[in-house]
């Protein structure tokens, strides 16, 4: 699989209406799963960054780590961590709740 962080441009994800009327979900957070949401139909995970989201998103990468602890406490994502021996993060998966 190559994921290239641009790949977000090429495909553009219409933002599904159960999402655009969520009113639990902020304006930022809608595109924000929206991106998520693109990427793992075309890829089946999401493994962009929080730099990446930054840079498409004009936030801080802090800021877009709460948003996407948010998500995950929302219950709208599951987040998954590829840990090497000395447990440090390798890799995230994003993939979208059941």
């Amino acid at each position: 699989m190559n994921y290239n962080d641009t790949d977000h441009l090429i495909d553009t994800v219409p933002i599904p209406m159960c999402v655009w009327r969520d009113k639990k979900l902020t304006p930022t957070e809608k595109i924000l799963l929206t991106d998520i949401t693109g990427l793992v139909k075309k890829y089946g995970k999401c493994f962009k960054g929080n730099s990446a989201f930054s840079e498409l998103l004009c936030l801080s990468t802090n800021r877009v780590s709460k948003i996407i602890s948010g998500l995950k406490l929302k219950g709208y994502i599951e987040v998954k961590f590829d840990r090497n021996i000395s447990e440090n993060i390798e890799k995230r998966h994003i993939t979208l709740s059941q």
